[in-house]
């Protein structure tokens, strides 16, 4: 399992050299938006972020960890139904 932690970190390094990111990044991250934005599925969640992920910019009064995450995703889905992302 790889933490978003580490994904960004290597997303971050991955500016200097676009290509040192990975196929195995690209992949993660394409499976992301696809399941979990684009689907809904909650439960990838689990599956591909560690389950200490921490997310530093959930907003206050949201409980900690996936669990908070998810509640952010599925409000941010409800309110924006039809929103898309174009991912290069």
């Amino acid at each position: 399992m790889v933490s978003l932690d580490r994904l960004q970190k290597e997303y971050i390094l991955s500016k200097v050299d676009d290509d040192s990111m990975s196929e195995d990044n690209k992949a993660l991250v394409r499976k992301i938006y696809d399941r979990i934005w684009y689907k809904g599925d909650m439960s990838a969640v689990d599956e591909l972020f560690d389950a200490g992920y921490i997310d530093h910019i959930i907003p206050p009064g949201t409980a900690p960890g996936l669990e908070g995450f998810k509640a952010v995703i599925m409000q941010i889905r409800t309110a924006f139904p039809d929103m898309t992302y174009k991912l290069e």
